[in-house]
């Protein structure tokens, strides 16, 4: 005979991952400079958030993979997490990768339901938009320099560091500008070229502003 509860008694809660989509999964190519960049946003976002009744998640791995590697990264972490992420995101440049390599990771990650925050060549274009259009194929050593002289101009230190930890408090006033440049970019690029072929082109300003709405979220303080 099948047991039954008694009246009054709740059922017994099992065990099971968290039932409620919440957060961001950040998983970049690189270690130092894109997990410094984006922890900007985590601990602006926290701030923001301590003590009230919202919360957000956002957690961040540094792979130091290649592309496709990430996406399988991506899937390992989401299978052993308790969180069930709202919104899964790759990080990660063209760099010296083969084409066809960069172009068959962004298509995977599409078809899994992950969103590729990418650039081409480097995402020290995204940083460079911050402070002036750039619509011409430059090599990354000529993006260092460039980033070097902005970021001087402003309280940065004299040579950009991929590392610095100060990068997203530099970048921040001017984040308005650099969305506009990248959102420029992708209108007068050729949109039959694969993104491998689309050079200067970035897509991190999209999962930047999904980071910005975050912030902009009206919080709820506890009574």
């Amino acid at each position: 005979m099948a047991n039954r509860r008694q009246p009054g008694k709740k059922p017994r809660k099992e065990n099971k991952r968290n039932a409620k989509p919440s957060g961001h999964l950040i998983v970049s190519e690189g270690v130092k400079t894109e997990v410094n960049y984006f922890n900007g946003f985590k601990e602006e976002i926290n701030r923001k958030f301590e003590g009230t009744v919202a919360s957000y998640t956002i957690d961040i791995h540094g792979a130091g993979k290649e592309t496709i590697r990430i996406v399988e990264e991506i899937e390992e972490i989401r299978r052993r997490s308790p969180n069930i992420y709202e919104h899964l995101w790759a990080v990660f440049d063209k760099d010296d990768f083969p084409a066809d390599h960069f172009d068959n990771a962004i298509n995977m990650a599409a078809a899994k339901g992950i969103k590729v925050a990418w650039s081409n060549e480097c995402i020290e274009l995204w940083f460079l938009l911050h402070f002036s259009y750039l619509n011409t194929a430059i090599s990354r050593e000529a993006y260092y320099t460039k980033l070097s002289a902005e970021l001087k101009k402003r309280g940065g230190p004299d040579n950009y560091e991929k590392s610095d930890p100060i990068l997203y408090e530099l970048l921040k006033p001017y984040q308005s500008k650099a969305i506009a440049n990248a959102k420029k970019l992708r209108q007068n690029a050729n949109p039959n070229l694969p993104p491998s072929k689309q050079n200067p082109c970035t897509t991190v300003d999209d999962l930047v502003c999904q980071l910005i709405e975050i912030l902009n979220r009206p919080d709820e303080t506890e009574s």
